[in-house]
């Protein structure tokens, strides 16, 4: 077993792309791994011996989530321990965490969710050399109810959801639930209409009426609407159709992804059905050598959502409406 320990952190600015050192370590609490983390745990009900504590870095009424494609945690664990002390997160999501089995990755403080890549699937899924696997850290105690959506794991489509519940003292808190998917960068038409459609099935479940829908991650897609892009192509049209269909709203409107070539692209994306509850989405500086920027998302505490939240049925969500939208326009005719 290979585990992935942060050494002592560094603290990052985070007005500049730089590191300076931290005058003391940030004390640890417990933590467990993916492959033996629980499909659901509940922390700071009147029972547990953790309840909710009133230390933590974030208000009750706020939380914070940090997402960012990694391309390989396992380098990376020291500059991820720096991220978390310096910001605070509630919640990190990661994509292209590159994880094999055997490979433990453990974060003091936080408990960690994976969904790492099949071995059998690392050439099905990816038309690159590519590792894929995402992975959800939650801060331990911040969240009074965190359930593992296993039933929402499809094939196919590298995504995995959390369900959870706030932990500052009411009732009245809306469920939230969080997705942090891969998509990878796949040109073919058959790819793309399939992770559409399966994010379609997921999102079908969900009663957005009563629950606060926070959809994040690398969807590897350009459109015109969102930042940084002239055109907009097929993984960029189908996925914000997925998003409109399900009244998401994509609020991240600033580069995240520095191609190759230099170019600056927005690939990394969050999409909600309560923007009304975000109150700052910003760029940090990037993770180790990864190319891409983490998007920093402050939230209000999800309330009572309001009674007219619906899908938005003029925006058709089938597989017969992906299959005629990817069809090249000149075959229309």
């Amino acid at each position: 077993m290979i585990q992935c320990f942060p050494p002592t952190a560094s603290k990052l600015n985070p007005h500049a792309n730089s590191f300076i050192p931290l005058s003391q370590n940030t004390q640890s609490t417990s933590f467990v791994t993916g492959s033996t983390d629980p499909a659901l745990l509940q922390t700071g009900s009147a029972s547990s011996s953790h309840p909710c504590s009133p230390s933590l870095p974030n208000s009750h009424s706020a939380f914070t989530i940090i997402s960012l494609n990694c391309r390989s945690i396992v380098n990376k664990v020291a500059e991820l321990s720096v991220l978390a002390t310096t910001y605070s997160p509630d919640v990190i999501c990661l994509c292209e965490t590159w994880l094999h089995p055997n490979i433990d990755l453990t974060l003091p403080g936080f408990t960690v969710f994976r969904r790492d890549r099949p071995e059998n699937n690392r050439n099905v899924l990816s038309s690159y050399r590519g590792y894929g696997g995402v992975a959800i850290l939650v801060r331990n105690h911040r969240f009074a109810y965190i359930k593992h959506r296993l039933d929402m794991n499809q094939p196919g489509c590298e995504a995995i959801w959390l369900e959870l519940k706030a932990c500052h003292g009411t009732t009245s808190s809306a469920p939230l639930l969080l997705c942090c998917t891969y998509r990878p960068p796949s040109t073919s038409v058959s790819c793309i209409a399939s992770y559409c459609e399966t994010l379609e099935e997921c999102l079908g479940k969900v009663d957005l009426s009563s629950t606060t829908v926070i959809l994040t991650g690398d969807f590897n897609a350009h459109n015109a609407d969102w930042c940084c892009a002239d055109t907009t192509n097929t993984a960029g049209r189908l996925i914000s159709d997925v998003f409109s269909c399900f009244g998401l709203d994509q609020v991240v409107r600033f580069p995240t992804h520095t191609a190759p070539a230099g170019s600056m692209c927005c690939h990394d994306l969050l999409a909600t059905n309560r923007p009304d509850f975000v109150l700052s989405v910003a760029p940090t500086a990037p993770l180790g050598a990864s190319d891409h920027n983490p998007v920093l998302c402050h939230f209000v505490n999800p309330g009572p959502n309001p009674s007219n939240a619906h899908r938005d049925v003029s925006s058709p969500c089938s597989s017969t409406y992906y299959a005629f939208k990817c069809v090249p326009p000149q075959v229309w005719s």
